[in-house]
């Protein structure tokens, strides 16, 4: 075997054994419309907290709704309307809904309890990007 050739194969098996930088998260949480098509509810899974549930928002609006502006909190983790026996967050995109303006203070922490909260979509979806350790 010539040279290159076991460089190639020896480079081959490093990039193969190497684990994965970044675990894609979009799809790890099921969002779903909520009855009246202003709201939808990101469904909660064991062990989700605020980042997660900001990525499922963040997908549904641009993957389902093919929106890239503000998602607005609507309600925290409560019963879910679509998925009985589950807890969800409820979000809006719609920017004249009541919950819009309601949130006032600035900082850095990921809120899925403060009515009025909102990220833009990107901002939301950089969540679905998790590094790993």
């Amino acid at each position: 075997m010539k040279l290159s050739a076991k460089l190639a194969a020896f480079t081959l098996s490093v990039l193969v054994a190497m684990p994965a930088q970044a675990r894609n998260l979009e799809y790890f949480l099921q969002a779903k419309p909520l009855p009246g098509g202003q709201e939808f509810e990101v469904i909660n899974r064991p062990g989700t907290g605020p980042a997660l549930f900001w990525c499922g928002a963040g997908t549904y609006a641009l993957r389902k709704l093919g929106l890239n502006d503000r998602i607005y909190l609507v309600q925290g983790r409560a019963p879910s309307v679509t998925d009985p026996g589950a807890s969800a967050v409820t979000f809006t995109v719609n920017p004249d809904h009541p919950v819009v303006g309601i949130y006032q203070h600035s900082g850095w922490s990921v809120s899925i309890k403060d009515p009025g909260y909102n990220l833009s979509v990107s901002s939301a979806r950089q969540f679905c990007f998790e590094k790993m350790p």
